[in-house]
C-alpha cells in the first residue's frame, strides 16, 4: 500500500516536471515567428551571373538567421525587399614591371540599392545603399584574370551585410 502511495507520488512529481519544464525548442529562437519576407534580386549590372548568385546568398544568410521565412509569393510576405544591383566596376590596379598592356589584377566595385516596403497600406517606402569590393589577379602571364571567385566574395559580402541590415532593423 506505501509502496503504491510513493509510487504515485514519484510519477507525479515527475510528470509535474516535465509538463512544467522550460519549453525548450529545438532552431532558431525566431525560426516559426510567422515573419516572411518576398525578395527580388534585379540586375541592372554588367556582372551578368551576379543576379542569381546574390539571390541565393541572402536566402542562405536569411535561412542561417532565422529571422525572417523567405517567400516565394509576395501576397504571403509582411516585408517585401527589392534589391536591384547597380554601378559594377572593374578597374586595372596592379601592374607588374614587365607588363606594357595587360594588368595583373583588377579591382571588382558593386554598389546595391535595396528598397524595403510593408505590406501594410500607407507604409513609406524604406532604402539603403551598400557597396562592396574584390579583387581579381592573373594566374600567370598568358592568362586574363577571372573574375568569377571575386564575384563570389562579393556575393557572400552583401547577401551576409543585406540580411544583417534587415534582421537589425524594425521595419
Amino acid at each position: 500500500m506505501i509502496n503504491k502511495r510513493i509510487a504515485a507520488v514519484a510519477f507525479f512529481l515527475l510528470f509535474s516536471v516535465f509538463a512544467s519544464s522550460c519549453r525548450y525548442q529545438v532552431g532558431y529562437p525566431l525560426e516559426h515567428s510567422g515573419k516572411r519576407i518576398f525578395i527580388e534580386v534585379e540586375n541592372r549590372s554588367f556582372a551578368s551571373q551576379l543576379g542569381p548568385t546574390l539571390n541565393r546568398m541572402i536566402k542562405e544568410e536569411f535561412a542561417r538567421s532565422g529571422a525572417y521565412q523567405v517567400t516565394n509569393e509576395p501576397s504571403n510576405a509582411q516585408l517585401l525587399a527589392k534589391v536591384i544591383i547597380e554601378n559594377y566596376d572593374r578597374t586595372a590596379q596592379a601592374y607588374q614591371s614587365d607588363d606594357t598592356l595587360l594588368a595583373s589584377g583588377f579591382e571588382l566595385r558593386l554598389q546595391t540599392r535595396v528598397e524595403i516596403r510593408k505590406k501594410r497600406k500607407n507604409a513609406r517606402p524604406n532604402s539603403f545603399v551598400l557597396e562592396s569590393r574584390g579583387y581579381a589577379m592573373r594566374a600567370n602571364s598568358l592568362e586574363q584574370p577571372k573574375d568569377r571567385q571575386a564575384l563570389n566574395d562579393i556575393a557572400s559580402d552583401l547577401g551576409s551585410r543585406i540580411v544583417n541590415r534587415l534582421n537589425n532593423h524594425h521595419w
